[in-house]
């Protein structure tokens, strides 16, 4: 598996237990690679930091969230 199509970032609406199966996948085939939550927007999305600081904020939840 080289790429997982996943859900948006949690949300009020979309909580982060969405990505327990996630996890549980990655742990099933020994993953131990580094892995970020994929950053998509809408069409007219206007970002309000840096994308180094978004991917490093996605990296944080999936260490924290996923354990990896």
């Amino acid at each position: 598996m080289k790429h997982a199509r996943l859900s948006p970032l949690p949300t009020k609406s979309l909580p982060r237990r969405q990505f327990l199966g996630a996890a549980a996948a990655l742990k099933d085939i020994s993953f131990r690679g580094h892995a970020v939550i994929e950053l998509a927007h809408e069409r007219d999305f206007k970002p309000t930091r840096p994308l180094r600081e978004s991917l490093k904020k996605s990296r944080q939840f999936v260490r924290k969230v996923l354990g990896y």
